[in-house]
This record gives C-alpha cells, sequence and structure tokens, in this order.
C-alpha cells in the first residue's frame, strides 16, 4: 500500500523497538529508526547487488517531492552510474534545512498565530538581522560560528539587539525541532546571557527644553508628513506608539473630540479614552484631510493598505536623533516625560496614570470608574502649551 502524509505524520518521532521500513510505490521506502526518524530511501540493484540510497529525512523531504525524484534516481541507475558515486555528496546532507528553511516554517506554521505586533516585531528582527546570514545547514553550524555571527549583529546593531536574536532563534529552532524538521543544532549550548545584554531599567525623561528641540528637528525633517505627524502625536499625548500607529478613523469622535482606544488595541487590554487637545486635533484633522479617501488609518503606511510600521517609527527617530546633540532617546520616553513633568507642574499623579491609559489599581479602580475626561484635557492643554 502506497504511503501517505497521514501515516508518515503518525510515524514522525514516535518511538519503535526497532528500525522499521514501509514501502510505497516506485521501489521507494521509508525506513523508521527507533526514535521516530523518517528517511526516504530508494531501492535498486547495481553490478548484482541490491542496494538502498538515502533520498533525504521526513519532513525537511515532503513525500510528493520525494516521489518526483525517483524518475532522476531511475534514470541514473540506468545510465549505468551508482547513485552514491552520481552525487558528490549524500542526498541526505543536502536536504538538511538551512537557518532560513527554519524561519520560513516558523513564520507560516507559529509567528502567523500570534498578535500583529509581535508578528511585526519577528518579521522585522529574524528578516533584518537572521534571513540569508547564515549559509550553513543549522543543524552543521557550531557554537564558535554561532558567536560569531551574534558578535556581527552587535557590532552592526547592539547588545540588547543581539541578545534579542539569541532568544528568537532559540524559539524558532525548538519549534522546528518539535516538528521533526531538524535534530540536533548547537544553538542549544549556547546560554543567552553569553551573548550582548539586557535593556535595563530605562529612567530617560527627556525635558521640555529637550523636548522642544527634538520637535523642531522633526519638522524640519524631510520625511513623510505622516511620519512626522504620528510622533508628534505620541509627543502630544504620552500615548504608546503602538496606539497611536493603529489608531483607526472609527476610533476618532472629532464632535466630542475624543480618541477612544478598544480593547483589542490597547495593551492592557482594557478600553481607554483620551481627550484631545487643541494640537492633538489639529494633527489628527491634517491626517484625514490628506489619508481618508485611501486608508481606514489616520497614520497609514505608504502603501495606505496598513498602519506606519514600528520600523518606519524607529528609523525616522534615529535619523532625527543622529542630527542633533541630545543623550538618546525613543519615543517611548515622552512617556516617561509627561507623567514626571506634569506632576511637576502641580497634575494629579493619578491623571498622569489615565493620560498614560494605566489602570488605576487597587480599591480606587474597583470603584471608581471614571475617565476623568475633563481633568485629562486640562493636564494635556498644559502640556501642550509646556512643549510648544
Amino acid at each position: 500500500m502506497a504511503l501517505s502524509d497521514t501515516k508518515l505524520r503518525s510515524l514522525l518521532n514516535k518511538p519503535f523497538d526497532s528500525i522499521r521500513v514501509f514501502k510505497d510505490r516506485d521501489s521507494m521506502s521509508v525506513r523508521v529508526s527507533p526514535k521516530g526518524k523518517i528517511v526516504f530511501q530508494y531501492r535498486y540493484r547495481f553490478e548484482g547487488k541490491q542496494r538502498r540510497y538515502d533520498m533525504g529525512v521526513y519532513p525537511a523531504l515532503s513525500l510528493s517531492d520525494a516521489r518526483k525524484l525517483v524518475p532522476t534516481l531511475r534514470d541514473i541507475v540506468s545510465s549505468g552510474c551508482d547513485i552514491k558515486e552520481y552525487y558528490s555528496k549524500d542526498a541526505i546532507e543536502n536536504t538538511k534545512p538551512s537557518l532560513d528553511e527554519c524561519i520560513d516554517l516558523f513564520m507560516d506554521k507559529y509567528v502567523c498565530k500570534l498578535r500583529a505586533s509581535t508578528q511585526s516585531v519577528y518579521n522585522y528582527s529574524l528578516g533584518r538581522h537572521a534571513k540569508g546570514k547564515v549559509k550553513a545547514p543549522v543543524e552543521d553550524v557550531t557554537k564558535p560560528e554561532w558567536y560569531r555571527f551574534f558578535d556581527e549583529v552587535e557590532k552592526n546593531s547592539t547588545g540588547y539587539v543581539a541578545q534579542t536574536l539569541v532568544k528568537q532563534l532559540k524559539t524558532c529552532l525548538r519549534f522546528c525541532s518539535d516538528r521533526g524538521f531538524i535534530n540536533k543544532h548547537s544553538l542549544n549550548d549556547i546560554a543567552t546571557k553569553s551573548v550582548g545584554h539586557t535593556s535595563g531599567i530605562k529612567d530617560r525623561t527627556p525635558s521640555i527644553v529637550e523636548i522642544k528641540q527634538i520637535l523642531r528637528e522633526i519638522e524640519r525633517s524631510q520625511c513623510l508628513v505622516s511620519t512626522k505627524n504620528t510622533v508628534k502625536f505620541i509627543v502630544l499625548t504620552g500615548a504608546r506608539c503602538g496606539e497611536v500607529r493603529k489608531m483607526e478613523l472609527s476610533d476618532v469622535d472629532f464632535e466630542n473630540k475624543l480618541w477612544t482606544l478598544p480593547a483589542d488595541k490597547s495593551k492592557t487590554n482594557i478600553k481607554i479614552i483620551r481627550p484631545l487637545a487643541p494640537q492633538a486635533i489639529t494633527i489628527l484633522k491634517e491626517q484625514v484631510e490628506l489619508f481618508s479617501e485611501f486608508s481606514r488609518f489616520v497614520f497609514p503606511s505608504a502603501t495606505y493598505q496598513n498602519a506606519i510600521s514600528s520600523q518606519t517609527i524607529n528609523k525616522f527617530c534615529r535619523a532625527v536623533r543622529d542630527r542633533m546633540n541630545l543623550e538618546s532617546w525613543t519615543v517611548h520616553d515622552f512617556r516617561r516625560s509627561i507623567s514626571t513633568i506634569l506632576v511637576d507642574k502641580g497634575v494629579e499623579p493619578y491623571i498622569a496614570e489615565k493620560l498614560l491609559g494605566h489602570s488605576l489599581g487597587s480599591v480606587f479602580s474597583i470603584y471608581n470608574k471614571s475617565n476623568f475626561i475633563t481633568e485629562q484635557l486640562s493636564a494635556y492643554t498644559k502640556w501642550e502649551k509646556l512643549i510648544l
């Protein structure tokens, strides 16, 4: 009886008492090891002796692709050559998955099920720092080669990025290993902390003077207006970058000057309602006038089909930072600034927490469900006057 994918999946990684062989058609069979490793084999005679040729490992080599190889192998034997001598390397070695193939499987079968923001992080990180960088089969990459690879990432980016990449690739290869796509690899032997460094606790709080300088530099930039407006809106509201990027036209009530962030777009899975001060409204109206005919997003990407990406924002901010003689900053630092500076200026701490979209916690949040819209608007108006 011919083999099927269902049959092969039922055998994959299952323990057996001994080696088992299951025949397919056209002289092809599979050899299943006691640990459940499946190897496609082609049976043939050469110089009067029965021989077997290992074609590849399942599922790195699919059943349909293995069957497609059979006519080629048959022709090699018919021409008077031994298959093993014909190929300079054993075909099973040639089918060892590369890092790129592992990443593709990981993205297609695992990452695609994660939330959109996490997918974006994996797409950017693995696409920029890992795809196309390691040519050898992933099972053959040695520890020193892995360390050289991560050291190069740290050199070209940061230690934090390099350490994060170790974690991401370990997750990727663990997934591929669990599916039987790859066997043992040396990345497991590398301690994550031995590469780069952790992000640490951030305490950068740009001052009013610095924020004014940054806003002026943003205005002088020649980049797309939507990119500039996204960063300016983050500065004005203290909202998370992801919250601003994903804002849709339906989230904004221009009549009542309110921005409602649905729970499914919130990091805390809680609906957030923010009032809009004059300059924030001005930016939103400009975006609507420019892009509402083309996109449902207030701050769209260049194609208008998606929200502007975090990579676009980060690239723009790096360009602005490089032109300024200031201590390094990120858009997330402005959340720290708006809270710290407004509290110093007399705004109640619990109102500052509402501006940031934090829950108030404790008994306060259980019994007090007010959004303090009037108080938030007063705080935002004060903030705009301070920085503009």
